[in-house]
């Protein structure tokens, strides 16, 4: 007490001392110590990793974003809209820095990462294209429309899809993010729009990774449906 002992620890202070005072040690046997997170007893790396995780929410990033083919940096800008980490009008208001306040693409709304890449008539424009354009209607605006938010999005398409596209669709997927998100940088930041060339650049850069080493990308583009 005389160390401002919390008084809300006092019960777990008295039951520890309780059950001190109850155990009997044997002193023929010899003390050991038992790791209590791991099955065997023993201290494993593992498992003092997973404790600093316990009681949190478990990431869908590992499913989503890393689990494709597809360049480093796309995997980590889809890890930033995973996680709402873009740079786009809403973030940088919240912290009251410099910002345009309009989706550069349609200058109608505040532009945020959703509006951006899944709201925005001009994105669901590249959307609908890059659907038509690879016989695969799960990516088309109409099968998400309903959606609010980046996981659904996700899931519908890949739940529409066929079996066999789905590893494929992963990477479309992504690069049509990529795609759209240069675009926005390309109007901020150099005032050049693309709009008419973008879905054939997307087209390119879809080729270019097939021929690199996604295989499933490969088969989505070149095999018949």
């Amino acid at each position: 007490m005389a160390r401002n002992f919390p008084p809300q620890l006092l019960p777990d202070f008295i039951k520890l001392w309780r059950m001190i005072r109850a155990t009997t040690l044997r002193p023929d046997v010899p003390d050991t110590i038992s790791w209590l997170l791991s099955t065997g007893g023993s201290y494993t790396a593992s498992s003092a990793y997973k404790i600093h995780f316990e009681g949190q929410v478990c990431s869908e990033a590992p499913t989503i974003v890393w689990q494709q083919w597809a360049p480093a940096k796309c995997k980590f800008f889809l890890w930033l809209l995973l996680h709402d980490r873009l740079w786009c009008a809403d973030r940088l208001q919240r912290r009251r820095w410099p910002n345009e306040y309009f989706c550069p693409l349609c200058v109608r709304n505040l532009e945020t990462s959703w509006h951006l890449l899944f709201e925005c008539p001009f994105a669901q424009q590249i959307w609908g294209g890059v659907a038509a354009w690879t016989n695969c209607g799960s990516l088309a605006p109409t099968v998400w429309a309903n959606e609010r938010n980046f996981e659904s999005v996700w899931h519908q398409i890949m739940e529409k899809a066929l079996p066999r596209h789905r590893k494929g669709i992963k990477s479309i997927f992504t690069l049509v993010c990529w795609g759209i998100w240069k675009e926005r940088n390309s109007r901020i930041f150099n005032k050049i729009s693309a709009k008419s060339t973008i879905i054939a650049c997307i087209r390119d850069e879809a080729r270019e990774w097939a021929f690199a080493n996604a295989k499933a990308l490969r088969e989505l583009l070149f095999d018949p449906p």
